[in-house]
């Protein structure tokens, strides 16, 4: 069995561990111009319900041969095509296809934060932000990394990435995390 096949079942036990949700509806909202509201909020309970579904969407396109400027699995994607489609279909969130403009959404979060949807962002290129990513859990993350190579699952503690990562963002949060982040300590707007 190949080292992609294990982890992909790994993950996919790990999202399938997840309790069955109560509504499958996501509503999408704007960003805010500071960058710190999140795009997606599920409707209730927390977030890695629309997590688990981008993961395995995410999953699904294994495989899928890179192209730069691509954003159709047919012709090929690129590392910000792969993310955009992928939230795209899964989320119903339509992203910018560039991985800078990505890096302005959502909040930024800390590396040990990471949770599976969480985009993970590297300068792979003399560019900030020039590749972006999925986090799928347990140091692991889904991408497409480059001409003549396909969508396929990386590590973070590869030498490679781990050198390059520059920072974390999550789209995706739950409403009840959205509503007590608004109010001051006291509970009061």
């Amino acid at each position: 069995m190949r080292t992609y096949e294990i982890v992909f079942i790994a993950c996919l036990a790990v999202v399938l561990s997840f309790p069955a949700r109560a509504d499958t509806n996501a509503t999408a909202s704007a960003a805010s111009p500071s960058g710190t509201q999140p795009l997606a909020t599920a409707p209730a309970g927390p977030s890695r319900h629309l997590a688990s579904d981008l993961v395995i969407y995410a999953l699904g396109l294994l495989g899928v041969n890179y192209k730069y400027g691509g954003d159709s699995i047919e012709t090929g994607l690129d590392c910000s095509g792969f993310v955009r489609y992928v939230f795209g279909h899964a989320a119903g969130l339509d992203l910018p296809h560039n991985a800078y403009a990505m890096s302005r959404l959502g909040r930024r979060i800390r590396r040990d934060d990471l949770k599976p949807g969480d985009l993970v962002f590297f300068r792979t290129l003399r560019n900030a932000f020039s590749h972006v990513g999925i986090y799928l859990g347990q140091n692991r993350f889904i991408d497409a990394p480059r001409p003549g190579q396909t969508v396929r699952i990386e590590d973070f503690t590869d030498t490679y990435w781990a050198r390059r990562f520059e920072e974390a963002r999550r789209l995706l949060a739950p409403k009840a995390a959205d509503a007590a982040s608004s109010r001051s300590p006291s509970g009061t707007p």
